[in-house]
């Protein structure tokens, strides 16, 4: 049986006690180290055994394993010495990375307080650049509270107040329901970490979607007979990732009165096979016929960019894909038709738009 560290039974009882935050300057004997924290996120992780090549050459035997998984799981990097320095006090910059890197580990959403204005501290220009989106976070998250006007980034972290922050970056996201279509009593929620709940009337299924969640990027729902059998199915259109160059969506279907899940496969591969290669010369294969492309551009090769998009119309589910030789060349759009059959949805048709 693992025994859990002091952290972390400081930890349960801060959560019990309700502890408030100590002063952000620890003195000496309370201050907590890097084997310190790191041991305590892998107790709260349940003391996974990770068969890694441990890439430090300083650390002890006693926390060999909990540093072994934080530097699998992207947590800590060492001083790029092969060092990792677990009796060195943690610095409050260091523990804001930490931190930052074990919430992005879990999945949650690290992109709050991307927008949080630490110029205004007085001693901003102290930290450290790796550090700046951590404090960022940090503070936009509420995991700091600040000090008057510093950060004091190369401060010493008491023990106490490392339990206090832990227990905000463990807090799970609250339910938020990101899509819904009342008068069916239809809803989406997103419970964080990945987790969502497809709630139909009486009906609930829970599944994963990696998608973003917020402002015009949230899933959508659908309502649509495309099976023909008289009895709406929903759709969800999500959007997997988003930025310039690049929009790509995602879609699950479900039953609406069983939320049996049909399959929907992905653009991509079933548009794979209308491609074809021959000494140098691409073609496509399209209800329209064959297209042949010879100038191939810098990748020397026709290729689906990422872009995906999905749409339902007319009682038609459509994926559209744009179809590249080059980064900033684009030759036109591939729309694919779906076919509804049991058990979900098969290529019907293609259909291409060259680019004008």
């Amino acid at each position: 049986m693992n025994r859990k560290h002091p952290l972390l039974l400081a930890l349960s009882a801060a959560m019990v006690m309700g502890t408030s935050a100590p002063a952000f300057a620890a003195e000496a004997t309370d201050a907590a180290t890097r084997e310190d924290v790191i041991s305590l996120l892998w107790q709260q992780e349940g003391a996974p055994v990770i068969n890694y090549a441990l890439p430090f050459t300083d650390v002890a035997d006693t926390s060999a394993d909990a540093v072994r998984w934080a530097a699998e799981a992207k947590i800590v990097s060492g001083y790029g010495n092969g060092k990792f320095e677990p009796n060195q006090k943690i610095t409050r910059e260091q523990l804001a990375a930490i931190f930052y890197r074990y919430a992005a580990y879990k999945g949650y959403d690290v992109s709050v307080g991307e927008n949080t204005n630490i110029l205004s501290f007085a001693d901003a220009s102290d930290i450290t650049p790796y550090a700046i989106p951590a404090i960022q976070w940090a503070y936009g998250s509420g995991v700091f509270l600040g000090t008057e006007e510093y950060v004091l980034p190369s401060a010493a972290v008491a023990e106490a107040e490392v339990t206090t922050m832990l227990k905000k970056v463990t807090v799970p996201p609250a339910a938020t329901v990101v899509a819904e279509i009342p008068e069916e009593s239809i809803s989406l929620v997103y419970k964080g970490n990945e987790n969502f709940v497809l709630t139909s009337k009486d009906v609930q299924e829970q599944f994963q979607l990696n998608c973003l969640v917020d402002g015009s990027y949230a899933p959508t729902l659908t309502l649509a007979d495309l099976n023909n059998d008289g009895k709406d199915e929903i759709y969800v259109i999500f959007t997997v990732g988003a930025g310039s160059g690049f929009h790509v969506e995602g879609i699950v279907a479900y039953d609406k009165e069983t939320l049996e899940e049909y399959f929907v496969p992905d653009p991509r591969e079933i548009a794979e096979p209308l491609i074809t290669e021959k000494d140098g010369t691409y073609q496509l294969s399209t209800k329209e016929g064959v297209h042949t492309f010879t100038d191939l551009g810098s990748y020397g090769k026709l290729v689906f960019s990422d872009m995906v998009t999905y749409r339902i119309v007319e009682n038609t589910l459509t994926a559209t894909l744009l179809l590249q030789t080059a980064p900033d060349t684009a030759c036109g759009e591939l729309q694919l038709t779906y076919q509804p059959v049991e058990g979900g949805f098969i290529l019907k048709e293609a259909s291409y738009l060259p680019s004008k």
